[in-house]
């Protein structure tokens, strides 16, 4: 696997999937390496960061969730989405169509090629699937280190989280669904699914 490899499947992914979902993305990318997938979740931030930071696999898709710990029923899921103007789309349900409600959810992927890190994800009404960084293992290194505070620190400050993706003009949507994180301060369970070739 080179630089140009990466880019010819970016290329081909782009050209052949309608659906930009991170999700899809990311795991249309780890299955093309047509390698054995093994698979880790972690629920610990630590140690989430321990196999991260030390990884130099050649390619991982990692799937962040962020739940709420707190139960809400239908009828205050559907109050808040009301009140917050949060519209029952595909966004809209994913947040608010479990009992936990998900405050924060994105997938992507790490390919280390030649000493060098490259993230890579999409995001829905933002871009199709590209490269977002090139790290040396230095800069990886702090990336991972960010991921891991902001993770840590969502109820506050969720918007550093999005920046950290490059998300830095928000839609609408998005920002009211942090402005209800902000306002209710919720505490969540963080659920880390990495999938390593």
């Amino acid at each position: 696997m080179n630089k140009k490899n990466l880019d010819e499947l970016i290329i081909n992914l782009n050209k052949n999937l309608t659906e930009i979902m991170c999700y899809v993305t990311s795991d249309y990318m780890i299955k093309s390496m047509n390698k054995e997938i093994k698979q880790k979740i972690f629920n610990n931030l630590s140690d989430a960061y321990n196999f991260l930071n030390n990884q130099k696999y050649l390619c991982i898709n990692l799937e962040i969730l962020l739940s709420s710990k707190k139960t809400y029923s239908v009828a205050k899921r559907k109050d808040i989405q009301k009140k917050y103007n949060i519209p029952d789309n595909k966004i809209g349900k994913f947040v608010f169509n479990k009992d936990n409600i998900r405050i924060f959810m994105h997938a992507f992927n790490i390919f280390y090629i030649s000493d060098y890190y490259y993230i890579c994800q999409s995001w829905k009404d933002h871009h199709e699937y590209k490269i977002i960084y090139k790290l040396n293992h230095d800069n990886y290194r702090k990336f991972i280190k960010k991921l891991i505070k902001y993770i840590k620190n969502y109820n506050t400050d969720p918007v550093k989280l999005f920046k950290l993706f490059k998300i830095t003009s928000m839609s609408d949507q998005e920002n009211n669904l942090v402005k209800f994180y902000l306002d209710y301060k919720l505490d969540y369970n963080m659920n880390m699914n990495i999938y390593y070739v």
